[in-house]
C-alpha cells in the first residue's frame, strides 16, 4: 500500500497544528512544583505555629522570606530538567508569582504598620486563591482539551473559592486571637489550594491534557 503524500498546503497546516499544540502545553509547570510548594507552605506554617506558641514572637514575614529562598533553590534544580518554557507555562508562572508578590508586600506592610494588622497567612492564602482562579481559566482556553476540561475546571473554581472563603476565616481567627484556629485553617488553606491544584494537573498530565 503506498504511502499517502502530503501537500505543501497540508504539511504546513500540520506543522503548524504541532507547534500550536506543542505552544498550549505545560511542559515546566507540572504538578510536582505544586506538591512541593505545598510541601514548603505546610512547613512554613507549622514553624510559624511552633515560634509563636514556644516564644511568643512573630517572626512569620522571616519564615516565609526563608521558604521563598528555600523553594528557588529547589527551582534552580527542577528548571535543570525542565528547561523548556511555553506560554502558557509563562502565563501561570506570571499569575502565580505576582498573586503572591502582591500580597507578600502587603503583608508586611500589615505587618509592620502601627495601624494596620492582618495575618501575613491570610493575605498569602487569598493571593493563591487568585491565581489558581486564574489557572482554571487557563483550562477553560485551552482550545485543544476544552471537551476533557469541564472537570478539571470545576475542580480549580472549586478550589480558589475554598481558599478564599479559608482566607476570610484565617483573618477573623486572627482578629480573634485563636492562634490555634488560624493554624488548622492556614494547613487546610496550604492543602486545598496547593495540593488540590497539583491534583488535578496530575489527572490531566497522565492523559496527556495538559
Amino acid at each position: 500500500m503506498e504511502e499517502k503524500k502530503l501537500s505543501g498546503k497540508e504539511a504546513l497546516d500540520l506543522i503548524t497544528g504541532t507547534l500550536e499544540a506543542r505552544r498550549h502545553k505545560l511542559h515546566f509547570m507540572r504538578s510536582t512544583l505544586f506538591f512541593g510548594a505545598g510541601l514548603l507552605a505546610v512547613a512554613i506554617a507549622t514553624a510559624d505555629f511552633i515560634v509563636r506558641r514556644t516564644t511568643g514572637k512573630d517572626i512569620t514575614l522571616a519564615l516565609v522570606l526563608a521558604g521563598i529562598a528555600a523553594g528557588a533553590a529547589a527551582l534552580g534544580f527542577y528548571y535543570r530538567k525542565h528547561r523548556t518554557v511555553t506560554a502558557n507555562d509563562r502565563t501561570l508562572m506570571n499569575v502565580w508569582c505576582y498573586a503572591l508578590g502582591v500580597c507578600l508586600y502587603t503583608a508586611a506592610y500589615a505587618t509592620t504598620g502601627d495601624e494596620v494588622h492582618l495575618p501575613a497567612m491570610g493575605l498569602l492564602t487569598l493571593g493563591a486563591a487568585i491565581a489558581t482562579g486564574v489557572t482554571g481559566e487557563l483550562f477553560r482556553r485551552n482550545e485543544a482539551n476544552k471537551s476533557n476540561q469541564s472537570g478539571s475546571l470545576v475542580g480549580l473554581l472549586f478550589t480558589s473559592i475554598s481558599g478564599a472563603f479559608l482566607a476570610a476565616w484565617i483573618f477573623r481567627a486572627a482578629a480573634a486571637g485563636e492562634a490555634v484556629i488560624q493554624f488548622i485553617l492556614t494547613l487546610a488553606a496550604a492543602v486545598i489550594l496547593f495540593f488540590g491544584t497539583g491534583f488535578v494537573l496530575r489527572y490531566n498530565e497522565r492523559r496527556d491534557r495538559v
